[in-house]
């Protein structure tokens, strides 16, 4: 495939199967933690975050070269725990930036692992659990939602309820 349409592609079937997970664990969004991602491309992930949002009725916008969540939107549609790491990060902004919403929700490491192919996701949650990635922390009972796309146009993806703390 050429990478327009692997792109097109992704940002759009990911969010399908996202949303088709969750309807099948009758979970909402605001029942997730954290969605580790496979990482071959940080744009595209947080594409793929932002039609997540969309797809699931969570408006986003446009401003300049980045897309924003209202805060009241976030408050009320993503976990209490996400929205409260928000707000002591970034403090209490009218809206949020999907990148700012990525750094406690949907950790990245491409920027210093690269592209390490299907390890993405176990070595997220390798870092995660042992406190290696700044905001970045699973507790008991929380739901995790891991996804990736391979370069097989595959999509595979499963929730995880964390039974301990770690």
């Amino acid at each position: 495939m050429i990478g327009n349409d692997v792109w097109k592609y992704g940002v759009v079937k990911v969010p399908e199967v996202i949303e088709a997970m969750l309807k099948r664990a009758k979970l909402k969004l605001k029942d997730i933690s954290m969605i580790i991602i496979h990482q071959a491309n940080d744009k595209m992930d947080k594409d793929i975050l932002r039609y997540t949002f969309n797809l699931l009725g969570i408006k986003t916008k446009r401003v300049e070269k980045e897309y924003y969540v209202k805060r009241e939107t976030l408050v009320s549609n993503l976990n209490s725990e996400v929205t409260k790491k928000l707000l002591d990060l970034y403090g209490k902004l009218e809206n949020y930036s999907i990148n700012q919403i990525s750094s406690v929700f949907m950790p990245m490491i491409i920027s210093w692992t690269g592209n390490s192919s299907v390890a993405t996701c176990p070595t997220v949650l390798d870092l995660v659990l042992k406190n290696q990635i700044q905001n970045c922390s699973i507790s008991k009972g929380e739901n995790v939602l891991f996804v990736s796309l391979g370069a097989s146009m595959k999509i595979n993806g499963f929730i995880h309820r964390f039974w301990k703390d770690h």
